[in-house]
């Protein structure tokens, strides 16, 4: 990834629902795992400790040559060259509960979701993926990827 030096703007979002779940599910099957049900208890704990790893949070990171969207350690990601954005055509869409959390298809594209709520959308000018997550923050990373662009252009 960039260097941290280069990064224009960074958002961090808890999956707060899937790291409680989690931490339950860790513990009851955990115990079942000592008690009753011996290595498939404990193989499931572990499952869920996966799970937890891989999507306890979703990072949002813009800099000048790329844009990332990150869920829990970084193994999974989508990568865009933020260049490529068409920020012009960014818009807010409001996420229904019934959408679910984490990498959803939507009738919009690829989701990085945390929360039901407001989601960011941001076409691509090649037309292909999109920078599409949940986020609080729309006009910030707006801002933050039309200072990049307009920097790129003038040099």
């Amino acid at each position: 990834m960039e260097n941290k030096q280069n990064i224009i703007y960074k958002e961090s979002q808890n999956f707060t629902i899937l790291i409680v779940l989690s931490l339950i599910l860790l513990v009851v099957f955990a115990i079942a795992g000592l008690f009753n049900f011996g290595p498939f208890g404990i193989g499931f704990a572990l499952f869920w400790l996966a799970i937890l790893l891989f999507f306890y949070k979703l990072e949002i990171i813009i800099t000048p040559e790329k844009s990332y969207l990150k869920f829990g350690v970084g193994l999974i990601k989508r990568t865009i060259a933020t260049s490529d954005l068409k920020v012009e055509d960014a818009k807010t869409i409001d996420v229904p509960w019934y959408w679910g959390m984490g990498i959803r298809l939507t009738p919009h594209g690829l989701l990085y979701n945390t929360k039901p709520g407001e989601a960011l959308l941001i076409p691509t000018h090649s037309g292909g993926s999109k920078l599409f997550a949940s986020t609080a923050h729309s006009e910030q990373i707006i801002e933050a990827i039309k200072q990049v662009q307009n920097t790129n252009s003038n040099t």
